[in-house]
């Protein structure tokens, strides 16, 4: 099936990130939106404002995103200026904001995290960003007889909530969170990438793009960052355990984020397009490679 993505234009840049029923469009595009009301930097309060937008936009997906073939998501209203200004309105540049406080919730659906992306870049600039992913362990523990795979159990990203916008129903698209994303720079394909991740996908792309356009990170060191996630619930901030600095998660906690540790989050596998050069990044925090032939 063909959908075409949605781009988010952000500084000199377009992001091009999956529609419905994928979330990935809709969260990068809403978080980048507010946050360009912010100046960011490498910083504990950057963080915090990242992670206040992307909860606040990880509210809407819960409530909104589903098969657009089935229901409609309002994509247009919250990737909108005035949706930006109302979740801007609502942070405290300096202090966590309870979940509680930003209205009724939505059932959130837990994803599988075992996920794999690649990225492709030919000679021509043609551009594969690919996510796939079974599910859980083993997915439906389905292996198709003479094929050597597995089959996937995505059924389960649907909700248990017959009213929920993600709901069962017969021949509908679950949503999901993965985010193959391409990025094009004054107009020309500049990066491409995706990750593993569950629900924190959307948030592990849009932190390497972010080090890389905003921090000046070159492209390996944006993918080795330490990275951070938060759902609306539970609403503590995971950080890599190995990575985040001792001084950024007392900050964070003085800041009134809960947070609890993790050995990694995600797993981006990206392509950097900077004619004549190209650079492929395998994440270190898993087994992929890159390759050039």
């Amino acid at each position: 099936m063909w959908r075409a993505p949605i781009r988010i234009s952000y500084r000199e840049y377009d992001v091009y990130a999956p529609a419905p029923p994928s979330a990935a469009g809709v969260m990068i595009g809403e978080t980048l939106n507010i946050l360009r009301g912010y100046e960011l930097s490498e910083s504990a309060k950057t963080i915090h404002l990242l992670l206040e937008a992307t909860r606040r936009a990880a509210i809407d997906r819960d409530k909104y995103v589903a098969d657009p073939d089935v229901r409609r998501v309002p994509y247009r209203e919250l990737l909108s200026a005035e949706r930006a200004q109302q979740w801007r309105s609502s942070i405290d540049p300096l202090r966590a904001t309870p979940t509680a406080t930003l209205g009724e919730l939505a059932t959130a659906v837990a994803e599988g995290k075992h996920t794999t992306h690649f990225t492709i870049v030919d000679g021509q600039d043609n551009i594969a960003s690919v996510t796939m992913s079974l599910g859980d362990d083993f997915g439906g523990g389905f292996l198709v007889p003479g094929c050597g795979f597995f089959l996937n159990d995505s059924m389960s990203d649907f909700g248990s909530d017959a009213t929920a916008a993600n709901s069962v129903q017969t021949g509908k698209r679950m949503a999901s969170s993965m985010a193959p994303t391409i990025i094009f720079r004054k107009g020309k394909p500049y990066l491409a990438l995706g990750s593993s991740g569950g629900p924190a996908i959307p948030n592990i792309v849009l932190q390497v793009f972010l080090q890389l356009a905003v921090v000046g990170k070159s492209i390996d060191e944006a993918i080795a960052s330490p990275r951070y996630d938060q759902q609306p619930r539970p609403e503590d901030v995971v950080y890599e355990i190995a990575r985040a600095p001792d001084a950024v998660i007392g900050q964070l906690r003085a800041m009134g984020h809960g947070v609890r540790p993790q050995a990694g989050l995600g797993e981006v596998n990206a392509v950097l397009i900077e004619r004549p050069k190209i650079t492929a990044v395998a994440d270190p925090r898993r087994g992929g490679a890159a390759g050039a032939f």
